[in-house]
């Protein structure tokens, strides 16, 4: 459920702001890290479903993609920025898996959840 957070002043918004977008490009995975413009990925809406879009331009140094995102909220797809951090690698075969089922594919959501953690996982142990 989205959160409302108030503001004494601008400086203050704009402090916090700053301090988010640090600890979210903080936690970019490696497997995130090497997401690329036309890669295709799942994020958790936070509203009761998941987006699945494609990175349309590469990554910026702050970790925002400007990319194409397609939901059961949006089956259209809308243009927006999307953090790294927020994103799950998914494969163009999964990603046209979902698309013929309406962007609805919970078994989806966790093989690659799965992955991810376990790619994670790796990459921390050979660091």
């Amino acid at each position: 459920m989205p959160v409302v957070t108030g503001f004494n002043s601008f400086d203050e918004m704009m402090e916090y702001m700053a301090e988010r977008q640090r600890k979210a490009k903080e936690s970019i995975s490696p497997v995130q890290a090497a997401m690329k413009a036309g890669d295709h990925y799942l994020v958790d809406s936070g509203l009761g479903f998941f987006i699945f879009g494609e990175i349309r331009e590469r990554p910026q140094p702050n970790g925002f993609c400007f990319c194409l995102g397609y939901s059961v909220a949006c089956p259209e797809g809308e243009l927006g920025d999307v953090h790294l951090s927020s994103m799950v690698p998914i494969e163009p075969d999964e990603f046209e898996a979902v698309e013929a089922r309406g962007w609805k594919f919970p078994e989806l959501v966790v093989a690659a959840v799965q992955r991810l953690m376990q790619k994670n996982s790796l990459a921390k142990r050979t660091n």
